[in-house]
């Protein structure tokens, strides 16, 4: 099998210096597994769904190389980033998140045999308001947006894993982030096996 990735910071593995984060415990566990796999993982720090809209088709096709489309798998990671606020501005409104992830959707569809949307997590809102300069980060609004991607998931009919419930109901949360967005270490750890466990 074959792999694409697309998302943000987190789904690239950012603070997890040492592993890669959730996509690089994916990776070492899927070549363990199957002998060895084509695993690209095509995320950007800082990517919106606007972003991940426009560059998918080009970025999954120089990449498929004519392959079966059936042989491949993509996993899609976005709204955290469209979620927040900048100078009390909406990145991205929710009525445009959910047209871009829908177009996402149909595009990765026509492009590959298995579409699978992962969720999205929550921050420590103590750390995240503000998270640089004028950004905002709000559960509250990554909620609406993570209801959104599930909305478009039910509606094209692809599998969505969650992650923003099974976050926040932990009593050790914080251990969980170092600087409040970004999952640490033992973070992207707990992603992958929720991961781990919704493929097997």
């Amino acid at each position: 099998m074959r792999y694409l990735l697309f998302g943000a910071s987190i789904t690239f593995g950012e603070t997890d210096f040492e592993n890669g984060g959730w996509s690089g415990h994916l990776r070492k566990h899927l070549d363990t597994k199957e002998n060895h796999c084509f695993f690209h993982n095509l995320a950007i720090s800082g990517n919106t769904s606007k972003d991940i809209l426009n560059r998918i088709e080009p970025e999954a096709k120089a990449r498929l190389r004519n392959k079966p489309k059936e042989d491949w798998t993509m996993f899609i990671c976005v709204g955290t980033n469209d979620s927040r606020l900048e100078n009390n501005e909406k990145k991205v409104s929710e009525e445009e998140y959910k047209d871009n992830l829908t177009k996402i959707l149909k595009i990765a569809k026509n492009l590959v045999g298995n579409v699978i949307l992962v969720g999205l997590s929550p921050v420590i809102e103590d750390k995240c308001n503000p998270f640089k300069g004028k950004i905002y980060f709000l559960n509250e609004r990554i909620k609406i947006y993570d209801n959104i991607m599930k909305d478009c998931a039910k509606d094209e009919e692809i599998s969505h894993i969650e992650i923003f419930s099974k976050f926040e109901n932990k009593d050790n949360l914080n251990e969980l982030y170092d600087d409040g967005l970004h999952p640490n270490r033992k973070g992207h750890l707990e992603i992958f096996n929720i991961i781990k466990n919704f493929l097997e």
